[in-house]
């Protein structure tokens, strides 16, 4: 009787263990998801480096920007701002 006992005991805090890990795990972030309301879009997109782009479409303006997270010193870089024209119309 004694040793079922300690048996379910210890099933019954390895499973406490193992719930609690699984819901204290952090999950990596992967947003790689596009959002648009009225005059914006945004979406992300993993980059060069480990880093993630930002690309953000101001539509009433004609312009998008894109901006690179840089994890050595934690900020957003802006690397480019431009009309739209340049990412999807034809340069001549």
């Amino acid at each position: 009787m004694r040793s079922e006992k300690v048996g379910i005991s210890i099933l019954s805090c390895t499973a406490v263990v193992l719930f609690l890990a699984c819901v204290f795990m952090s999950k990596p972030a992967g947003a790689e998801v596009t959002v648009k309301d009225r005059d914006y879009m945004m979406a992300t997109y993993p980059s060069s480096n480990a880093s993630d782009a930002l690309y953000i479409a101001d539509t009433r303006n004609g312009m998008f920007a894109v901006f690179v997270w840089d994890n050595s010193t934690k900020s957003l870089v802006p690397m480019a701002v431009r009309p739209i024209s340049d990412a999807f119309g034809g340069r001549r």
